[in-house]
């Protein structure tokens, strides 16, 4: 009998990026993948990772520790209406909710999730435009605190002319040059991409450690995603950045409908291993909770949306647990 990694993961109570990151060490053999790519895991093979993680799980100073530093976490698509606004603010509750230090940056000219986290963008008189067009300016001056005890660097209209305005010696890491000043004071930060790969949004692949990429179960799922994975490996190639898709997050996803299933079937077989196992159903709550300024945990705690972003936030979480790689 083999097993998906998922259930291999499963009957180990590990993450599969546990095994996976063993793998990777040469800490235990490879799976053989089927003709999808999926690993798979024999009977014997399953007794060798269980036989290492007892000597792992023996042996003084060997649990998995992330690395220092804070996990700085995009969540891209250029793809809009796909979620990436509502998992910015609803991941980023469940995480503070789970004693995380969190900072959402905006990075958004729409400014959803500075709307979702109750600020008004057309009231602001600093944004995170300031800081990326003028290096000499401290992000700690337009970081704002919001009621759910997260922190945000807010966005409004004026961000869309920053690709114009960025000093030419900084075009692809003003992000970054002002995250360093301030991201040592978070164990998350999350940045809300705009739906385009333009300047903005390379600046958010060079600031990162790690790519969410939200889909929603429709037949255009995966058009573009070729070109969006183009760019992180440019990024990573040419910027030398380290960044990687951590997670793709199927969202909007209703298990009654056969377009759901068959979409899903194909962001499971061109994706494999790193799709998040929680779905995000539709709901009506989390469609209303940005009007209201609130994170759907201050909206209405019970239903269905909030408790698909805490499982979303599990994962995350226990993707740390699992040692997975952060930024420096």
């Amino acid at each position: 009998m083999a097993y998906t990694i998922a259930e291999t993961a499963s009957l180990l109570g590990i993450h599969p990026r546990t095994i996976q990151r063993w793998e990777a060490d040469g800490k235990i053999p490879a799976a053989p993948r089927n003709k999808k790519g999926h690993r798979l895991y024999s009977e014997e093979l399953l007794s060798i990772i269980r036989a290492f993680k007892s000597s792992v799980d023996d042996a003084p100073g060997m649990t998995p520790v992330r690395a220092e530093g804070p996990r700085v976490i995009a969540i891209v698509n250029q793809k809009g209406g796909v979620g990436k606004s509502t998992t910015a603010v609803n991941l980023s509750a469940a995480l503070a909710k789970a004693n995380r230090r969190v900072l959402v940056v905006d990075l958004d000219p729409q400014a959803h999730a500075t709307l979702g986290l109750g600020i008004d963008p057309y009231s602001l008189t600093e944004s995170i435009r300031d800081c990326l067009v003028d290096l000499k300016r401290h992000p700690s001056t337009v970081i704002q605190k919001t009621d759910t005890g997260l922190h945000i660097a807010p966005s409004n209209i004026l961000l869309a002319s920053a690709d114009q305005e960025i000093p030419l010696v900084a075009q692809t890491v003003a992000l970054t040059r002002c995250l360093e000043k301030v991201k040592s004071a978070y164990d998350y930060v999350l940045i809300d991409c705009p739906p385009t790969l333009g300047l903005l949004t390379i600046n958010a692949l060079v600031a990162s450690s790690e790519v969410l990429v939200p889909l929603e179960p429709e037949f255009y799922a995966l058009v573009g995603i070729q070109q969006l994975l183009s760019s992180i490996s440019t990024v990573r190639d040419s910027l030398g950045s380290s960044t990687h898709v951590s997670g793709v997050l199927i969202t909007r996803y209703d298990p009654r409908k056969t377009l759901s299933q068959e979409s899903e079937k194909r962001i499971l077989d061109f994706f494999g291993d790193v799709v998040f196992s929680t779905r995000i159903r539709p709901n009506v709550r989390l469609a209303e909770a940005p009007s209201a300024g609130k994170s759907i945990f201050q909206y209405d705690p019970n239903c269905h949306g909030a408790k698909d972003y805490e499982s979303l936030a599990r994962e995350v979480l226990a993707q740390e647990a699992a040692g997975l790689p952060a930024a420096a």
